[in-house]
Order: C-alpha cells, then sequence, then structure tokens
C-alpha cells in the first residue's frame, strides 16, 4: 500500500486557486445580471401620480380607482 502524503503548498494554491475560480466567476455573472435587471427596471418611467388625490395610478387608466376622478387623455 502507498502512504498518503499530504498536498505540498504548490498544490494547496493551485486548489484554493481552483475554488475561488469556480465559486467567484458565478457570483460576479449573478451581481452583474443583477446590476443590469435593476437598471433596466430604473430606466422606465413610472405612470404619473392622479391630479386630484395624489394616488397611484394604473398605467392606461382611463379614471383613478382610488377617487374615481376621469383624467385626461
Amino acid at each position: 500500500m502507498y502512504a498518503y502524503v499530504a498536498p505540498g503548498p504548490l498544490e494547496m494554491l493551485i486548489l484554493l486557486l481552483i475554488g475561488l475560480i469556480c465559486v467567484g466567476v458565478p457570483i460576479a455573472a449573478l451581481v452583474v445580471v443583477l446590476l443590469i435587471a435593476r437598471k433596466s427596471g430604473a430606466s422606465r418611467p413610472g405612470s404619473p401620480p392622479c391630479p386630484h388625490c395624489g394616488s397611484h395610478m394604473v398605467p392606461q387608466a382611463q379614471f383613478c380607482h382610488q377617487c374615481g376622478s376621469r383624467l385626461p387623455v
């Protein structure tokens, strides 16, 4: 039988670098995807508030769902 020999410092460094690459690259890719998704969501203009009551409006609504006033088209 062969005796177990612990890996030396070079092998440990190689294993550490491979582990960091395997873990770090997917995490970095996930961060980039989340930042891009966040920016694309923020670039769309929000719907304007109701001129009468100031509540949040549904996009392309004909009237305010809070106070019932008709909106200018």
